[in-house]
């Protein structure tokens, strides 16, 4: 029987992601649906967050690729420095994603999380949560722990798999 890992907070989740795709993800765009009274994690996507310009095509894909799975509910994840793209993304895969219900959106970076509100806007004077980056996270830990190897960065995952010379 594999460990479940309940994550009380959305920075609990956020600290997980690693978990979900074998490296920790920057500068993306994740969605995660959900399934159950206690919100079960289902299908899930990451995609390189794109440039404004480009948000409204991907943000089109993003919400057809999870309304097509029999989700109660899904949680939208901006990740990245840049928070103009961030928000760009998000907007645009709200627009987008119809009916189903969003359980949490929120932008990240290296050190706080913020929630959107229904509108997706974060207001102004919102400082964020705080995230501690300087330690391992529970997730991650039980993770390795169960034999699940997590890589730094999408770079070095996809090294794994170039041709040796």
């Amino acid at each position: 029987m594999s460990e479940v890992y309940t994550a009380s907070t959305m920075v609990d989740v956020i600290d997980a992601l690693p978990t979900l795709f074998g490296f920790t993800p920057q500068e993306s765009f994740v969605g995660i649906t959900t399934q159950g009274p206690r919100r079960r994690f289902g299908f899930r996507l990451r995609l390189d967050l794109p440039e404004i310009a480009d948000t409204p095509s991907a943000g089109t894909v993003i919400a057809a690729h999870l309304n097509q799975h029999a989700a109660d509910g899904v949680i939208l994840i901006s990740l990245a420095s840049d928070h103009a793209k961030a928000d760009a993304m998000m907007n645009s895969v709200l627009d987008n994603l119809g009916s189903m219900p969003v359980i949490a959106a929120v932008r990240a970076d290296a050190h706080h999380v913020w929630e959107y509100d229904s509108a997706g806007n974060i207001a102004d004077a919102d400082p964020g949560q705080q995230r501690d980056t300087s330690a391992t996270s529970a997730a991650i830990v039980q993770a390795v722990a169960a034999g699940q190897q997590i890589w730094s960065s999408r770079e070095d995952l996809d090294r794994q798999f170039e041709p040796l010379s």
